[in-house]
């Protein structure tokens, strides 16, 4: 059965890195996945104009410390032209950004969580911060039709922050159709096949992403194995510079393309990124399509995607830790195979723009289904 779909973004964004803005974007290829779908991107130059104007003025108004509640009512009151929606004629109107607050005749998808409180706070937001945005957002939540999550861990908070939804909130991982998984042989192969133990970090923000950890465990495990390892570093140090040592087995760059980037990670055994903190972590899900094993947090998100220590290695960021880990998976060759494979089919099976864009269409006919009975 068709299934259209109307997208309340916008056509285009200044900022073209903004992970709201190209995540519904990338969402127009749901079709390639699924024939049933017929997806509508919102054009309205309107609402191009003052979503724009709101994120702008908000950022601004943040930084200064001024308060942003108008700015913040702008982003969700220009969410939806009723004009293009009636013209569209959609089945389900999906966000994952503002909710759609002027649009209460269609079911609406919503795609929200609850951040993780614990991070939030160690990254240095205070309480009152938090506890006002949960208020603020409680109306939201309670409108939507379908709450879609990326993980249980997500799930979980939600409901606790929002009981009154428990029965509305969906588990579908998001849909990432620019990573393609390697053929399992070329996985078999990599680990099968080392001279070197490749190790790969990537992150704008090396401090925040556990650069200086990471460097110093390969150090320590460099000067007890000499040449048994290789690391490269891709990184434009956007939250400080970080002294690392010239070494022949020690690679530094500054920013690459992101295909640059995916080859590398088809040739690493282990993707090492022990952030500070994730809400989520798309790489490591790259490193999993390529058969890299992903080290990090130990976060109940990154615990999830890692299956429990069966598809990844989670870290308590700690020196000691790391180089535990990355020795363990150095001289253990049948165990680091046996890991990247589990982590390679996790992905296939669980997060793969397949399996994922069958999720999504489940979810917007359950969307449909729930709206004719309210």
């Amino acid at each position: 059965m068709k299934m259209k779909i109307f997208i309340a973004s916008v056509p285009w964004f200044f900022r073209k890195n903004y992970t709201d803005w190209s995540y519904h974007f990338n969402l127009l290829k749901l079709k390639k996945y699924n024939k049933n779908f017929q997806i509508h991107f919102q054009k309205s130059f309107i609402r191009t104009f003052f979503f724009n104007l709101g994120f702008f003025c908000l950022k601004a108004t943040n930084r200064i410390g001024i308060s942003s509640n108008f700015f913040t009512a702008i982003k969700y009151r220009f969410a939806v032209s009723q004009n293009e929606l009636k013209a569209a004629c959609p089945d389900v109107v999906f966000t994952h950004g503002p909710y759609p607050v002027n649009v209460s005749h269609l079911p609406v998808v919503w795609q929200k969580g609850i951040v993780d409180i614990n991070m939030r706070r160690d990254i240095g937001v205070p309480q009152a911060e938090i506890t006002k945005e949960i208020e603020m957002m409680r109306p939201f939540f309670q409108k939507a039709t379908i709450i879609q999550v990326a993980s249980r861990a997500a799930a979980n908070l939600t409901a606790e922050f929002y009981p009154e939804t428990a029965d509305r909130i969906r588990i579908v991982p998001f849909f990432l159709p620019n990573i393609v998984a390697a053929d399992e042989e070329n996985v078999l192969k990599k680990h099968k096949q080392v001279d070197k133990l490749q190790i790969l970090f990537v992150g704008r923000e090396a401090i925040k992403k556990g650069l200086p950890e990471v460097l110093k465990a390969f150090y320590q495990i460099d000067e007890e194995y000499p040449s048994a390892c290789r690391l490269t570093v891709v990184s434009s140090f956007k939250d400080g510079e970080i002294e690392i040592r010239k070494k022949n087995n020690l690679k530094v760059f500054n920013e690459l393309p992101n295909d640059e980037v995916l080859e590398m990670m088809r040739q690493a055994h282990v993707f090492a990124m022990p952030s500070m903190a994730e809400s989520f972590g798309f790489t490591f899900l790259e490193a999993m399509a390529s058969g890299a094993i992903p080290i990090g947090p130990a976060m109940d998100v990154q615990k999830e995607i890692f299956d429990h220590g069966r598809a990844g290695i989670n870290t308590d960021r700690s020196v000691e830790d790391l180089c535990g880990k990355l020795k363990f998976l150095l001289k253990d060759n049948d165990a680091r195979l046996a890991m990247a494979l589990k982590g390679h089919r996790r992905f296939n099976k669980k997060y793969s723009p397949e399996a994922v864009a069958g999720r999504h269409y489940e979810m917007f006919q359950d969307a449909v289904n729930q709206f004719r009975k309210e």
